[in-house]
């Protein structure tokens, strides 16, 4: 895993392993891809869909893309062979998705969860004795709010030496860097690059709405999410540069229901599908939690449709989580990996853990 310091630098700034003067991609011990340009000094050790990702052009400007290959001793011939798995190598990677509710106590949890990956929001700075034991980037642990600041953000944090992670850096608008991600909000969202042996790389991205209010000349007491998740979603397109192809698994808390409003109402539940229909549009359909991954509200709600597969994710302050009702927190995968990409809600009361939101435990494979 590498572990940022400061701001994010562009690839070509990022030093790399090498042996015997070829790359190679720690996580796999693979050698790199190497990529011809028509311009000879753009030629760049990397794996070609990171450099295509960096470089933010698309592959039909390029020259040519020279192969790993080998041998066959018994053709003699060379014959080109897809990246493979080193023995032993997991076959899926591990990530849990959790609004940790700016507590510690969360934090004291996650190094000994069996996950590779942890997609975090609402995440206060680690205490000392687990920051050790983790990967994150160097962002710093706040969200800017229009009357205080948050001392919380969301998070993406390596959990395990099977993977190896390149944090996407992410700044506001108006300071971000051409390599960084420009985001509405810092601290709502997270990202970064996957690289695992025998699992194509992906991106994973964790995000939180925040709670706003109607502007003053509204009279309005209102208090909604849906404006923020809209944002995100914003943000979250710059990630995407094709119609078919990317690979980005997206989890977190969007404050918002799924299939119905608050009591029943139909406004509410039409606002609330626009963030589902806007990111299947983006190409990144909602993969779950859902029933049977997932315990549902027991007694049903009356505000919840019959035949909803909605599993509970969230608890209100001073309940526990047997009282949960309402699902929050969500997992978008990329149409072309979506069939991959299995989800659970963690959400029995004995497992549901020291936060008012339950865990979220994503396999891709």
């Amino acid at each position: 895993m590498r572990r940022s310091a400061g701001r994010a630098r562009p690839a070509s700034s990022i030093p790399s392993s090498r042996d015997a003067g070829i790359a190679v991609i720690r996580a796999t011990g693979r050698p790199r891809s190497v990529i011809v340009m028509d311009c000879p000094a753009a030629t760049s050790a990397t794996t070609a869909e990171a450099f295509c990702f960096r470089a933010r052009i698309p592959t039909v400007e390029m020259f040519y893309t020279v192969a790993h290959w080998t041998v066959d001793p018994d053709e003699g011939l060379p014959a080109l062979l897809p990246d493979a798995a080193p023995e032993g190598s997991p076959v899926a990677v591990k990530i849990v998705s959790w609004n940790m509710n700016h507590s510690l106590e969360p934090w004291q949890e996650l190094p000994g969860m069996d996950a590779d990956i942890a997609l975090l929001q609402e995440a206060c700075r680690p205490p000392a004795e687990v920051a050790g034991r983790i990967e994150v980037d160097a962002e710093p642990w706040r969200t800017p709010g229009r009357d205080f600041m948050m001392l919380w953000r969301a998070a993406v944090v390596g959990l395990s030496d099977r993977v190896e992670l390149e944090w996407i850096g992410a700044e506001s608008l108006e300071r971000a860097a051409p390599w960084e991600l420009a985001v509405s909000c810092p601290g709502t969202l997270a990202a970064a690059s996957v690289t695992v042996p025998g699992v194509e790389r992906f991106v994973v991205v964790s995000m939180w709405s925040v709670w706003t209010q109607p502007h003053p000349s509204t009279c309005s007491s209102w208090m909604v999410s849906d404006a923020s998740a809209h944002r995100l979603l914003s943000d979250l397109s710059a990630l995407i540069g094709q119609e078919r192809g990317h690979r980005i698994v997206v989890a977190g808390d969007l404050s918002v229901l799924r299939g119905y409003g608050e009591g029943g109402s139909e406004y509410w539940a039409a606002r609330y599908e626009t963030v589902f229909s806007r990111m299947e549009a983006l190409g990144l359909p909602f993969v779950g939690p859902q029933e049977p991954n997932g315990r549902q509200a027991d007694p049903w709600p009356d505000e919840l449709p019959e035949g909803s597969r909605n599993v509970p994710t969230y608890h209100p302050p001073m309940r526990g989580p047997v009282t949960a009702t309402r699902q929050l927190d969500y997992v978008f995968a990329s149409r072309d990996m979506a069939d991959s990409v299995q989800v659970r809600a963690i959400n029995e009361p004995e497992d549901w853990g020291p936060s008012d939101h339950c865990r979220l435990e994503i396999e891709v494979s």
